[in-house]
């Protein structure tokens, strides 16, 4: 048992790590989206992509890790770590409350930056929006005398050349 406690205490640091090179590239994201820069924006985006494919293995390998222990000590399955804590090693017993700690905090960190991230695309979907619309033409326009004209032709392709 107490080696299962020590395998917890092991991937909960690997998950730690994780989060926080997760938070790293959430930063890395805001920054993208703040500069409009799509080059960086995709590079954050690919790496969060992995990080959360990783994650999502860590935390497999965790929750058959606490299942193992749930069922060595006649507790009911799902229990969260916090459940488990009381019956670890007194030697493991305050890593894992740090680390279990630490883990929540840096969670509760790239929820807020995630949170800041998806409003920056959302607004920036708009500005792009509102480009799109300038540039497909179509729209009102006033005219001399302060009259409001409607286009009803519409450009179909952008001439790019300059």
């Amino acid at each position: 048992m107490e080696l299962l406690f020590f395998e917890l205490a092991q991937i909960l640091k690997q998950q730690r790590e994780t989060v926080k090179q997760l938070l790293i590239q959430s930063e890395a994201q805001n920054q993208a989206l703040r500069k409009n820069d799509v080059e960086l924006l995709n590079n954050a985006v690919q790496q969060l992509t992995k990080l959360s494919g990783l994650m999502a293995d860590q935390d497999n390998q965790r929750q058959e890790i606490l299942d193992k222990l749930a069922a060595i000590l006649n507790v009911k399955q799902g229990l969260s770590i916090k459940d488990l804590l009381p019956e670890a090693p007194a030697s493991l017993k305050t890593e894992l409350q740090k680390v279990h700690t630490e883990i929540k905090n840096d969670f509760q960190q790239l929820k807020e930056l995630t949170m800041l991230n998806s409003l920056l695309t959302r607004r920036a979907l708009m500005v792009n929006q509102s480009l799109l619309n300038i540039f497909r033409g179509g729209g009102q326009t006033y005219q001399p005398g302060a009259r409001l004209k409607q286009d009803k032709q519409s450009l179909g392709v952008l001439n790019k050349i300059v």
